[in-house]
């Protein structure tokens, strides 16, 4: 399965500092060596961050086609801008671990295995706050 989590966000959110740890703990390369069934072939996070006169509303949509699932993470840019570089990446790694699971369970996708990428991918993320 494939694994991306881009970034749309003001540059005073600083989310690059949350995706370099979570790419140095090969986040995705883990995902990715594991098999969960051909329901699913990708799933693609966005790291949304802007200023709320932009109005952005969250996108979450499955690709039956290309079995992509895809999600915006919607995060608050006045509480980014001021959180240190720590606080950052434990807001994002939280909301990640709070609504991954939440969408993945939400599609019936078959076969795919959601329980075990869940517990996978949160314990993953867990290991990775357990490390800072």
């Amino acid at each position: 399965m494939r694994f991306r989590i881009a970034i749309d966000a003001a540059w005073e959110a600083r989310l690059s500092t949350v995706t370099d740890v979570l790419f140095a703990h090969e986040l995705r390369q883990f995902i990715e060596s594991k098999e969960y069934g051909e329901g699913m072939a990708a799933l693609s996070i966005v790291l949304m961050c802007r200023g709320e006169e932009f109005a952005f509303k969250r996108r979450i949509k499955f690709l039956k086609k290309d079995r992509d699932l895809q999600m915006d993470i919607m995060l608050d840019l006045d509480v980014l801008k001021h959180a240190s570089r720590e606080e950052r990446i434990r807001i994002v790694v939280d909301r990640l671990i709070l609504e991954v699971p939440q969408v993945v369970r939400s599609y019936d996708i078959k076969p795919f295995d959601s329980e075990a990428f869940i517990s996978d991918f949160v314990g993953k993320l867990r290991e990775i706050l357990a490390k800072m």
